[in-house]
């Protein structure tokens, strides 16, 4: 098997790992994504020219699921950012409700301070 080849089989597995992402998996989904993407790296640095003509239409192939994979993390990306704004959301909430004093209040009253 040769470089090409492994390539495109890990950018498969991170492509069906990234697509079957669920929230309550979401960690353990991360870090084999990450590992898988360390080792990714590596074999990339050792690829080297020149290629044959086979290597070059593999290479076409995995070019094709590199943007897909690229899309699909920046959606993974973009859904954990989503979940942080939310909780962020929540927990300001949670503390005006606790303390509704302490922020002032906006009722659009004006005090006239002349003489």
């Amino acid at each position: 098997m040769t470089i090409v080849d492994k390539l495109i089989d890990m950018t498969e597995s991170l492509l069906s790992i990234s697509a079957s992402t669920t929230p309550k998996e979401r960690d353990e989904q991360i870090q084999k994504i990450e590992s898988l993407l360390n080792e990714r790296e590596q074999l990339m640095k050792a690829l080297q020219p020149p290629f044959s003509k086979e290597e070059k239409e593999k290479g076409q192939k995995l070019l094709e699921l590199d943007k897909k994979l690229q899309s699909q993390l920046e959606s993974l990306k973009m859904q954990i950012k989503k979940d942080i704004i939310g909780i962020k959301t929540t927990k300001n909430s949670a503390k005006k409700y606790i303390y509704p004093y302490q922020h002032g209040t906006i009722d659009g009253m004006f005090y006239d301070k002349r003489k």
